[in-house]
């Protein structure tokens, strides 16, 4: 989640999205989703263990795919 983060913040600042002070992205933004992160994982790991998302991978190789496309627009 952290890295998807990484990810999108450059591209939702440039797309005006949402802003930060100097277009810099703090280190706290980035911990708190590593935090978070972390959490939603741990309790959903316990609850859901014996459960598999058949289109996680998908979805996700498909949202890092589209925000790259987005970050170099001469593709």
């Amino acid at each position: 989640m952290t890295l998807m983060d990484v990810l999108i913040e450059p591209i939702a600042i440039k797309l005006n999205y949402w802003t930060w002070t100097d277009n810099t992205v703090p280190f706290s933004n980035y911990l708190a989703w590593f935090i978070i992160a972390m959490l939603m994982q741990l309790i959903l790991t316990n609850k859901l263990e014996n459960e598999k998302n058949k289109v996680a991978i998908t979805l996700l190789i498909t949202q890092v795919v589209f925000f790259c496309l987005l970050f170099f627009p001469e593709f």
